[in-house]
């Protein structure tokens, strides 16, 4: 994709940069969330992204 030009660098960059904060903050985060909580949190972020898409 890079040879031919097809990236958007923008959202390349954004994807990168949330990415790489999420992978630092994230664990320092969930040592503090009870494992029911994260399940849910988990499950229910599943659920609307997929109706979301339907929806779409």
């Amino acid at each position: 994709f890079i040879t031919r030009g097809q990236v958007n660098w923008p959202a390349a960059i954004a994807v990168g940069v949330g990415a790489f904060a999420g992978g630092y903050v994230a664990p320092i985060i969930q040592r503090y969330i009870p494992e029911n909580v994260m399940r849910w949190m988990v499950a229910v972020g599943g659920l609307v992204m997929t109706v979301w898409l339907i929806v779409r």
